[in-house]
C-alpha cells in the first residue's frame, strides 16, 4: 500500500514538472511571437511606433521575470521528484524486506507442518499397529 502510494506521489511530483517546463515553453514561444511580430512589421515598411517597441520591452521583461519565476519553481519540483524518489527507494526497500520475512515465516510454518504431519502419521501407524 505504501509503494503504491509513493509510486502515485512521485507521478504527481513528475507531472507538475513537466507541466512548469510546458509553461517555460509557452513564455518562450509568447515572447518570440512577438518579437517575430515586430520584425515583420519593420520588414514590411510598417515602421514601429516607439510606444510599441516600449511596450514589447516592457512585455519582454515581464516575460524574463515569469521565466526566472518558472525557473524557481522547476528547481523547486525537481529537489521534489529528487526526494520522492529517494522515498519511493525506501518503500521498495522495505517491502523487500518484509517480503522476505514473510517468505521466511511461511517456509518455517510449512516445514513446522510437515514435521506435525509426520508425527501424527506416527502415532497413526503405531495405534492402529497389533503385535502379532
Amino acid at each position: 500500500m505504501e509503494l503504491e502510494a509513493e509510486t502515485a506521489a512521485l507521478a504527481a511530483a513528475v507531472s507538475r514538472l513537466q507541466a512548469i517546463e510546458r509553461r517555460q515553453a509557452a513564455i518562450l514561444a509568447e515572447a518570440g511571437a512577438a518579437g517575430d511580430d515586430m520584425r515583420s512589421r519593420e520588414a514590411a515598411g510598417a515602421g514601429v511606433v516607439a510606444a510599441e517597441a516600449a511596450q514589447l520591452s516592457r512585455f519582454r521583461a515581464e516575460a524574463r521575470r515569469r521565466w526566472a519565476e518558472a525557473e524557481r519553481e522547476k528547481e523547486r519540483a525537481r529537489q521534489a521528484v529528487e526526494q520522492q524518489r529517494q522515498r519511493l527507494l525506501e518503500a521498495r526497500r522495505s517491502f523487500e524486506v518484509l517480503d522476505r520475512c514473510r517468505e521466511k515465516a511461511r517456509s518455517r510454518w510449512i516445514a513446522e507442518f510437515h514435521r506435525e504431519q509426520d508425527a501424527l502419521a506416527a502415532d497413526l501407524f503405531l495405534a492402529k499397529w497389533k503385535p502379532e
